[in-house]
């Protein structure tokens, strides 16, 4: 894709202005493994959701999910699962 084919995504399917869209193929193009990290998080996010959910069956409270995982801030999700399951026991 070529930088005006990037713009042109950016600026109107992604709403972007044309000075934020410029900004982010910048940034794209000097980190892009960096971007990616995004989705890596949210999918290693939604795989724990759903084993803890798998594991507690009816007992899963999504609210009490999210709690236990907010609980521990800002860290790397590889920790989360032992946390996060450690906090949802001393729930019950």
């Amino acid at each position: 894709m070529s930088d005006e084919e990037a713009l042109d995504l950016l600026m109107n399917r992604s709403f972007q202005s044309e000075g934020e869209a410029r900004l982010k193929i910048i940034r794209a193009k000097q980190s892009s493994v960096q971007l990616s990290t995004y989705f890596v998080g949210r999918m290693a996010l939604y795989r724990l959701r759903q084993e803890i959910q798998r594991e507690l069956g009816e007992s899963f409270d999504l609210g009490r999910y999210h709690e236990a995982v907010m609980d521990h801030g800002s860290l790397p999700v590889k920790y989360l699962p032992e946390l996060v399951r450690a906090r949802l026991k001393e729930a019950r």
